[in-house]
């Protein structure tokens, strides 16, 4: 049964409440996770969106939108029936151990077994919703069902709590993300040549310095050290010592 959230006017405490069919509404204020504008609303991702099956189609030869298709991990299908769907549509894989990542189908074809046709209103900014949903990204992985085959929790997803400004504020929330976006994989790669040299750095620096230990640079040159050759002198005399002893060969 589909929920609906809304702030109350009466009593006049702010607080939201969700009624259900024909309920009286019920207080969730303990169930918000943070506060919001008071020009947006709660309301749960289930009343926004539905998973649906898409269209049975046979004797028609599509190529198999499946996961490892769409990665770019294996060479594409050919297939003459299943469930159709069209260039754009988003996926969402309902099995697997990436239960909840969201796909936009590249071309027109049929839908793999793992997925479903992420339906949701046009009233609300699609990349708004797909934001909200990777944000839970790692929620969703982390409370999948079943063991052999982990599926999405489909309770959980549904009851996701989803915060929803006015289409305008949606809209300058995305324009934002995409400036920032392309900041954060910079970011993100600088962080992870960061790592790599941070592992790196003990066996570098002491291969360095040891490098300028053997070119004599580690330390100051001292004229009057005894020289090296003298050193080498005394080793060939204790060398040949120890073989007339019969120590060594």
């Amino acid at each position: 049964m589909m929920s609906f959230l809304f702030l109350t006017p009466i009593p006049a405490d702010n607080l939201p409440y969700e009624k259900i069919g024909n309920n009286e509404p019920i207080c969730i204020a303990d169930e918000v996770p943070f506060d919001i504008p008071d020009s947006w609303e709660w309301t749960r991702l289930g009343s926004i969106c539905q998973l649906t099956s898409g269209i049975k189609i046979e004797g028609k030869f599509y190529n198999n939108l499946d996961a490892r298709y769409m990665r770019g991990n294996s060479k594409p299908k050919t297939i003459s029936s299943g469930k159709f769907v069209k260039k754009g549509t988003h996926l969402i894989l309902v099995d697997g151990e990436n239960s909840g990542e969201v796909f936009n189908a590249p071309e027109d074809g049929y839908m793999g077994s793992t997925f479903k046709v992420l339906w949701f209103s046009t009233n609300i900014s699609e990349q708004y919703l797909l934001q909200f949903i990777k944000l839970n990204k790692e929620f969703l992985r982390n409370s999948k069902k079943g063991a052999a085959i982990p599926h999405l929790n489909k309770y959980l997803f549904f009851n996701l709590l989803l915060p929803i400004p006015p289409i305008e504020e949606e809209e300058r929330i995305i324009d934002r993300i995409e400036i920032l976006e392309p900041l954060i994989r910079k970011y993100g790669l600088l962080e992870k040549l960061s790592i790599k040299l941070d592992n790196s750095f003990p066996e570098q620096l002491k291969k360095s310095i040891l490098q300028e230990a053997v070119q004599g640079k580690l330390v100051p040159q001292d004229p009057n050290d005894e020289p090296a050759s003298i050193l080498l002198e005394r080793i060939k005399s204790e060398k040949e010592k120890l073989i007339k002893e019969g120590k060594i060969k």
